[in-house]
């Protein structure tokens, strides 16, 4: 409760409270990380601390700034940790300059016949403000995002909900600062997929499609195309007999790259 109470109050608080908080969770980060309350302190902290009404505070930018190189450094360790992954996954998002609301799927601007939704204005924006992209800050995302690819365990993140929605939280944020370096991870990924869905595990599938989904969101045509070949010919039937796979259809669609296309699927 006491975890909650100070969630709500920390976008309130003035900037000799907010680094109060940032000096006494500095000493015991890693404790923190993992653990089951604290942990959702700290991103809060983190929320607050990277938004544009904090943006002249050098003490809380600097604290922000190595606090992610910390969490991000220890990657190995965090992304198998259920708390610890929460809050990376939150660095992601501060460090990309969006952090995204809850419930609202990522939709890439720039392509499909699908517009960006606008999300209502909350209290909780208000109080934040915006968050510009920062070059500073999309640097330590694109550093993470090649080493975090290169990872040899990159390819066993695939089969646990916990490891895979970090993915997707990594490929949706790291698109906002380097979309040619995202059309890599997606290759990484189809590899790491394989080519044949799990269709007779409906957990499994549950989560590669949920994959599938994410990265025909950000694929360029050249993306799309290898995903459409790899798992959606002479499948759609299948995957439609799918709950899941009923949504993977639905977004092939929304991010086909043109309206011809969509009448030949």
């Amino acid at each position: 409760m006491v975890s909650r109470v100070l969630e709500s109050l920390l976008p309130s608080a003035n900037e000799d409270i907010l680094v109060r908080f940032t000096s006494a969770f500095t000493p015991s980060l890693r404790i923190i990380c993992s653990d089951p309350f604290a942990s959702h302190v700290l991103e809060k902290l983190l929320e607050v601390s990277s938004c544009d009404k904090w943006a002249e505070s050098k003490t809380l930018k600097d604290w922000f700034r190595q606090t992610c190189k910390f969490v991000l450094n220890n990657f190995e360790d965090f992304t198998f940790d259920p708390y610890a992954n929460h809050v990376m996954r939150k660095v992601c998002q501060c460090l990309s300059g969006y952090v995204m609301p809850s419930g609202q799927h990522y939709i890439n601007p720039n392509k499909g016949p699908e517009v960006k939704k606008k999300t209502p204005v909350t209290d909780a924006d208000s109080i934040f403000g915006e968050r510009k992209k920062n070059k500073k800050n999309s640097q330590i995302l694109k550093e993470f995002f090649e080493r975090f690819l290169a990872w040899p365990q990159f390819f066993d993140l695939f089969n646990v909900e916990l490891t895979c929605g970090f993915v997707q939280i990594w490929l949706k944020t790291s698109y906002r600062v380097d979309p040619e370096g995202v059309q890599s991870a997606i290759t990484q990924t189809i590899k790491a997929l394989g080519k044949e869905l799990s269709l007779d595990k409906p957990s499994a599938i549950n989560l590669q499609t949920r994959t599938i989904e994410l990265c025909l969101g950000v694929a360029d045509d050249e993306s799309w195309n290898k995903i459409f070949q790899t798992y959606f010919v002479g499948k759609l039937g299948v995957l439609g007999a799918h709950e899941k796979g009923k949504f993977s259809i639905k977004r092939l669609i929304e991010s086909c790259p043109s309206k011809e296309k969509v009448g030949k699927l």
